[in-house]
């Protein structure tokens, strides 16, 4: 029997036109995984049939995960773990409208093995409605738990790799967290007194395409922001909190609302921003950029 070492995971929800992409970039990796694990969890008929179409992809698995408790992400993840042979050593991750360069799992399995480390996160690049984006996303190394608790710190669901053991260790992804869902993962990991390591090349393209994006600002945005800053509450200082809080009251400036509403939450984003955010959304729109994330 061949032994199944490394499994690729990637959820999907009705993007069958992104997921050829996203499958194609896993495909044509230098180094491939030996199971590609696709879940989806509405168990499309139509993304059924697309990976059985797809002869040319060895060693594809469907998992339907329209049955679980939670919806999303996270909850699909997990259930590509779980669908994954007991003996595979490694996990990456893909989301579906993301896509990886040619290189980027034999350099992150080679920084893995060389610096003995449990997870493995690689620099990465933006993409918005199909066009390259100013700024990128860039880990670095050294990084605490406490550190991390309200930023990013370049963590997203398609640019790590992680050993099996550790993700299993910390339970994986939390599938009650639509939004802050990879963030939440870090921080956990860190808590664990795990190694990590990072890849500093952008081998990971991040897509931001429709109105639909978790990035975009909306109800369920914020409400998984409120999600995120509960569960994180005790070890929030005031000034983590208050950016966590800007970010809620950001997400909540989306169309449809009152006037009444819409200036309530943009004057309470403002009273929560610091002095820099303040300059650089002032920069930013002196420069006509606009700003994806607040």
């Amino acid at each position: 029997m061949t032994v199944i070492t490394t499994a690729c995971v990637i959820p999907t929800h009705r993007r069958d036109h992104l997921l050829q992409r996203a499958i194609e970039s896993v495909r044509q990796q230098t180094l491939p995984p030996d199971l590609i694990i696709v879940v989806d969890d509405i168990g499309s008929a139509t993304t059924r049939q697309l990976l059985e179409q797809r002869r040319d992809v060895p060693n594809v698995v469907y998992v339907d995960n329209s049955a679980g408790e939670f919806k999303g992400a996270s909850s699909s993840r997990n259930a590509g773990v779980a669908a994954a042979p007991a003996n595979t050593e490694i996990l990456a991750f893909l989301d579906d409208d993301d896509k990886w360069a040619p290189t980027f799992l034999e350099a992150c399995l080679s920084r893995l093995k060389k610096a003995d480390a449990d997870l493995v996160a690689a620099w990465g690049s933006l993409e918005v409605n199909g066009e390259a984006f100013p700024r990128g996303f860039s880990m670095r190394c050294g990084l605490s738990a406490a550190q991390c608790l309200s930023r990013n710190p370049g963590i997203t669901g398609s640019n790590f790799v992680i050993r099996r053991a550790a993700f299993d260790a910390i339970g994986g992804f939390d599938s009650q967290l639509p939004v802050y869902n990879d963030l939440d993962f870090f921080v956990r990991f860190l808590e664990a007194n795990m190694r990590y390591a990072v890849v500093e090349e952008r081998l990971v393209i991040q897509s931001v395409d429709g109105s639909d994006h978790l990035s975009s600002r909306g109800l369920r945005r914020a409400r998984g922001i409120e999600s995120y800053i509960a569960k994180h509450q005790c070890k929030l200082t005031t000034v983590q909190l208050r950016h966590l809080q800007r970010d809620r009251h950001l997400a909540q400036r989306y169309p449809g609302q009152t006037l009444h509403r819409r200036l309530y939450h943009f004057l309470m984003m403002w009273a929560k921003s610091s002095p820099e955010q303040l300059a650089n959304v002032l920069r930013s729109r002196s420069q006509r950029r606009g700003r994806m994330y607040g």
